[in-house]
């Protein structure tokens, strides 16, 4: 029994401390993390730290942070409506996700356009294809670092950020824009609509938030500006992360919900140990 108690002991210590290197995790160091904006903000996270039941009760109070990297399903998909509609701000980071199933769904004109990357042979960061963007938001200027990035078509939404006139949406990935076939810039990256009472920024490129971002630009000064006095929530529910992150977060998951249950598990082990102890002194006896 001690060795089992020992290895799941070991088991559970190393899933909630040692951290996990996916693209966009929360507790990621690395230049590909999230962990600096989660610091920062001192983040929730959706279906851990707070439930999802709670954000559609104070949807005014919160501003969810997602990255569709898989497919939403209808029951999400009526989640965020019902979020958005109510007063929640969402903010949908995607590349070459599933954003633009979140966008057709909430009947917004928008689309995130994945065929290709945004490339500037001038304004970039040790490449073309890590290009600059400027953005304004309240008045504030910022400067946003964005690493092989799509393009965004407003439609009807506002655009709050553009990378430079130099750039363009290489289509080809070959580094040349080829006049008439490729769009050239300035090129919305980060665009906001509205929906319901509530509010949808767009952003093209995940790694707007990523460490590495946070460490070059304004990106983490500017997603300040747009949350406001509202709490930032993580919501990794459309992440696709490796074994032992999909592990962890069902570790973290578990706790989570034994902790908002805790009085009940009190009691429980309470009981156990009253039954135990009961047992043990009328056994004790019979000796």
């Amino acid at each position: 029994c001690l060795i089992l108690f020992s290895a799941f002991l070991s088991i559970a210590l190393t899933l909630a401390f040692y951290p996990p290197s996916d693209d966009f995790h929360y507790a990621n160091p690395g230049w590909n993390g999230y962990s600096l904006v989660f610091e920062y903000f001192q983040a929730l996270r959706a279906g851990v730290d707070i439930g999802y039941e709670d954000l559609l009760r104070f949807p005014e109070n919160y501003t969810l942070l997602v990255v569709p990297m898989r497919e939403p399903s209808p029951e999400y998909l009526y989640f965020l409506r019902s979020f958005l509609y109510e007063g929640g701000v969402v903010v949908v980071l995607d590349d070459h996700g599933y954003g633009n199933e979140i966008l057709e769904n909430l009947g917004l004109e928008a689309r995130f356009d994945h065929q290709g990357l945004v490339y500037d042979p001038i304004f970039f960061y040790k490449r073309p294809e890590l290009p600059k963007a400027s953005a304004r938001f309240k008045g504030e200027n910022f400067t946003l670092q964005l690493n092989y990035a799509s393009a965004i078509s407003p439609g009807n939404c506002y655009i709050l950020a553009r990378t430079s006139r130099f750039s363009f949406f290489d289509r080809d990935l070959d580094g040349i824009w080829d006049y008439g076939d490729e769009a050239e810039g300035p090129l919305a990256v980060v665009v906001e609509c509205r929906s319901g009472l509530g509010r949808v920024v767009l952003v093209s490129d995940p790694d707007v938030l990523s460490n590495f971002s946070v460490e070059n630009s304004d990106s983490l000064f500017f997603l300040e500006s747009v949350i406001g006095e509202r709490r930032l929530v993580i919501d990794e529910s459309l992440y696709v992360f490796s074994p032992y992150s999909e592990l962890r977060r069902y570790f973290l998951n578990l706790v989570f919900f034994l902790y908002r249950h805790r009085e009940y598990y009190i009691l429980l082990v309470s009981l156990i140990f009253l039954v135990v102890i009961h047992y043990l002194s009328r056994r004790w006896g019979h000796e």
